[in-house]
């Protein structure tokens, strides 16, 4: 069945639910089902930012920990910036009470993030966009693959 543009019916959330609503979630993560999760959650957070509306989608899954994070390492670097930016969306449209507790929390994680912020993920090298003829945007070069793939 074809969809108009713009009319996303938000099948990826009728799989991703299946995982996380099941026994599955419960057992021992795996790479597969770490990767199937967070590009769900990378998903979720689209729609969610695009209708102005909670996350559908369980922020509390086992391996799903901001003190498992190892900030030096990119992959838990990124996960961990993704995962404060899906509390940060939950706290603005979420119906609940908001209380300065929850927010200076969601404050404090994003300082700590910022201050371990990979050295991989600063250029080694930039230079400006050309003319638009030339090329309209600029070089910017990383010493790793996953600061390219924002």
């Amino acid at each position: 069945m074809a969809y108009s543009h713009g009319s996303d019916q938000q099948a990826h959330l009728l799989g991703i639910k299946a995982f996380t609503h099941s026994d599955w979630f419960a057992s021992p993560p795996s790479p597969l089902r770490e990767c199937t999760y967070w590009s769900a959650l990378r998903q979720e957070i689209n729609f969610a930012l695009v209708r102005q509306r909670p996350l559908d989608i369980n922020l509390h899954i086992n391996f799903v920990r901001r003190e498992s994070f190892d900030l030096t390492v990119e992959k838990d670097w990124s996960n961990c910036c993704t995962l404060n930016l899906a509390h940060i969306i939950m706290f603005c449209f979420e119906y609940h009470q908001r209380s300065p507790t929850e927010f200076q929390v969601l404050r404090n994680a994003l300082t700590e993030l910022c201050d371990a912020f990979p050295a991989t993920y600063n250029p080694f090298y930039y230079s400006r966009a050309a003319s638009a003829s030339v090329s309209p945007f600029p070089q910017i070069w990383f010493a790793s693959e996953a600061a390219g793939k924002f």
